[in-house]
Parts: C-alpha cells; sequence; structure tokens
C-alpha cells in the first residue's frame, strides 16, 4: 500500500501566491515554467481569476503532483484579495490503509492554538496564521520543524487550510456532494474532490448574510445551470478549459449544479 501522505507546504509557495496580484501570475503559461514539469514537480493544469479579470478579487490554480508511490493527487491554490490576501490550501491525497499525514516544515517561531498556527517564514517579513478546516477531526502535533495533520481515517483525504498574515473572519467548514471547502464571511471557497473535473451535479447549503460570493472549484468545462432553494437561478454559467472554475454571487441558500451536454 501507499505509504502515508506527505503534503509538505514550502515557503516558495507562499510568497509566490502572496505576490500574486503581478500580472505574471494571471497566466497559466507562466503557472507552467514556474513550477515545471519533471516528475514529481508540481504541473499547473488550471488558472483563473476574477470576476474583473484587470483587478481580480480572486484567483484560483490547480496542480497535479504525480509520485511513483503515489501519494498527493491534486494541490489547489485561491488567492482572496480582502483587505490583505488570503490564501485557501486544497490538497487531495491518494488513500492508503494507514492515516494520511499533511506536514508543514520550515516553519520559525511556531505557535500552536488549537487547529491554528502562526509561524514564520525565512525571508518573509509578515507572521503567518495557518488554520486547518479539513479534515473536521485531524489530529495535530507539533514536530521539530514545524506540525503534523493525521487524518482520522485511511481514505482519500482532503486537506483543507487558510492562510493569511493578518487576523479575519473566521474560516468554517462547509461541505457538499463531492465538495469541501471553507466559508469566510460571504465568501465561499469549494473544491472537488475528486481527482478528475467535476461532471456530475453538485451541490450545497450556504446560510446566513445577506449574500454569499461562491467560487466553486475543478469543474469540467461547458455549460453549467445555476438552481437555489429549486429555483432556476442562473442558466448561463460557463466554465473554460482552462479555469475549471466557476465564480457567482447570489442570496444565501440551498445551491444545486448541473453540467448540461
Amino acid at each position: 500500500m501507499a505509504d502515508p501522505v506527505q503534503a509538505i507546504l514550502h515557503g516558495g509557495d507562499l510568497t509566490a501566491f502572496l505576490e500574486a496580484g503581478k500580472s505574471s501570475w494571471r497566466q497559466l503559461g507562466s503557472l507552467r515554467r514556474i513550477y515545471g514539469s519533471a516528475p514529481g514537480e508540481l504541473r499547473a493544469l488550471a488558472y483563473d481569476c476574477g470576476p474583473d479579470p484587470k483587478l481580480p478579487s480572486y484567483a484560483f490554480a490547480a496542480f497535479s503532483a504525480p509520485r511513483p508511490e503515489g501519494t498527493l493527487l491534486q494541490r489547489s491554490v485561491v488567492a482572496l484579495w480582502l483587505e490583505r490576501p488570503v490564501l485557501v490550501l486544497f490538497d487531495l491525497c491518494q488513500g492508503s490503509d494507514r492515516p494520511a499525514q499533511w506536514i508543514l516544515d520550515g516553519a520559525e517561531d511556531l505557535q500552536l492554538d488549537g487547529k491554528t498556527t502562526s509561524f514564520r517564514v525565512p525571508g518573509w517579513p509578515d507572521r503567518f496564521h495557518l488554520s486547518t478546516v479539513w479534515p473536521a477531526a485531524a489530529e495535530v502535533r507539533r514536530t521539530k520543524d514545524g506540525i503534523e495533520l493525521l487524518a482520522s481515517r485511511a481514505a482519500e483525504p482532503v486537506f483543507v487550510h487558510v492562510l493569511r498574515t493578518a487576523p479575519g473572519p473566521e474560516a468554517s467548514p462547509l461541505s457538499g456532494f463531492e465538495l469541501a471547502g471553507a466559508r469566510m464571511g460571504e465568501w465561499v471557497v469549494l473544491f472537488h474532490t475528486e481527482s478528475r473535473t467535476a461532471r456530475s451535479p453538485l451541490s450545497f447549503e450556504a446560510l446566513g448574510g445577506e449574500r454569499v460570493r461562491v467560487l466553486l472549484t475543478g469543474l469540467a468545462p461547458g455549460a453549467w445551470e445555476l438552481w437555489r432553494n429549486g429555483w432556476l437561478e442562473d442558466p448561463d454559467g460557463v466554465v473554460r478549459p482552462q479555469a475549471a472554475a466557476l465564480y457567482f454571487e447570489a442570496r444565501p441558500g440551498d445551491f444545486f449544479l448541473r453540467r448540461l451536454g
């Protein structure tokens, strides 16, 4: 069976996406050149930003990471430009007969408070705050160089973290059919929990507040219908092949999406 999953968050990944406002980060081609395609390295799969590409409030990038022994299947990062940049990190891992691990290493001045870890990265002036959203029952341990999270069971586990450099709205877990993610205030960020892009209907519930801003990632290209509380909300959603993501704003409710064709 595969060894326990080790999804390691490197300092270079942090600085790259915290500087994502630069135009050079708004192209899939540039991500592919930066992250490369050598075996064992992250390979850029998809990228999207919006809703205004000239002044985006979000950016999304997905990577695959094939390993000979199998471990990390996919890593996705969503950057939100609120008052300060906020990153939502998603790792989809291959299951085994042992609980999967998620490891943060290379951290300095680490402090652990429940499911939130604060630390510094060499060469970066701000202090980082990493909140664990998924798995909900993860066991968090302090290690010599960082932290280690253990999933509570053997499966194809997903790990979702929210990374920020300043306090902000508390991130709460949100899930749906083949979806997992986080909610922060009016923002809802959800990831498809399968290694393939989603083609089947998806559903989730987001209640409370006056409106929600939703980013769904890992979707197959094509036309998608959006339903809310049993009524057709938007018949014209479009997912571009290079984007693999859909953004919309709506009143809170019970959402259902299906791909046409």
